[in-house]
């Protein structure tokens, strides 16, 4: 019978008839008879109707399941929360996943930056600053949690900090670009001319561009008008 409701469930799946298949699925769940499988199917159908809270519930059945998916199935449930600006499920989810798997240490770094992203977006950096942390000690090279951290300590104007994540971004070809127009951004609010120029003609040596040139142009002036001001006071 369960095997019979599992292969209508299919079929009506691929022919678009959601409520019907979750009807399905939901007798299966009720008579003690879920795996990891169909509960996983079950989540994907209610995300699908834009029911998150009966998805979560359902992927979390998935997880406690004795039959188990692979680790990745599961993260990518939490990154599809997260995609969706489904927080508070996706944050429910990621915990409930880190206290039930057994993660290897790439695994670990995805779920951390799912974590992290949570944080940001819901505007909790200072938890988002302890994730990062953490990130950037499984993996260094990690660009986007360099330069977030960087951003959260020139926000928190622990400005030599900010500089030390920098600087390490700086070393990323593919963020070094946007590590020192930042980097000089940061410099030039602090009104440290001299340390933002140079800053900003490594962006502009690696990503030429008009309006950052115009900037650095300004840059220089200011400059020019700071050393004017010292001199003659």
């Amino acid at each position: 019978k369960v095997q019979y409701w599992i292969m209508q469930t299919q079929a009506l799946t691929n022919t678009k008839q959601y409520q019907r298949a979750i009807g399905n699925l939901e007798m299966i769940k009720r008579m003690g008879l879920a795996t990891a499988s169909t509960a996983n199917l079950l989540g994907e159908l209610y995300l699908n109707e834009s029911l998150y809270d009966s998805a979560l519930g359902a992927f979390k059945l998935a997880l406690e399941s004795k039959e188990k998916l692979r680790n990745i199935d599961y993260i990518r449930i939490a990154q599809t929360f997260l995609a969706i600006g489904s927080y508070s499920e996706a944050e429910e989810y990621v915990t409930s996943l880190e206290g039930t798997l057994d993660l290897d240490n790439d695994q670990k770094i995805l779920v951390l930056n799912i974590k992290s992203d949570i944080y940001l977006d819901t505007d909790r950096r200072a938890e988002a600053s302890e994730i990062l942390q953490e990130l950037i000690g499984r993996d260094p090279s990690n660009g986007p949690a360099l330069l977030s951290l960087a951003e959260y300590n020139w926000d928190e104007m622990k400005y030599e900090q900010a500089a030390f994540y920098y600087e390490r971004a700086t070393k990323l070809e593919d963020f070094a670009a946007e590590a020192y127009l930042d980097f000089a951004q940061m410099r030039a609010a602090q009104k440290k001319y001299a340390d933002a120029i140079p800053l900003l003609r490594e962006h502009l040596r690696i990503k030429p561009s008009t309006r950052v040139t115009r900037y650095l142009e300004n840059l220089e002036r200011a400059a020019a008008q700071a050393a004017a001001n010292e001199a003659s006071s």
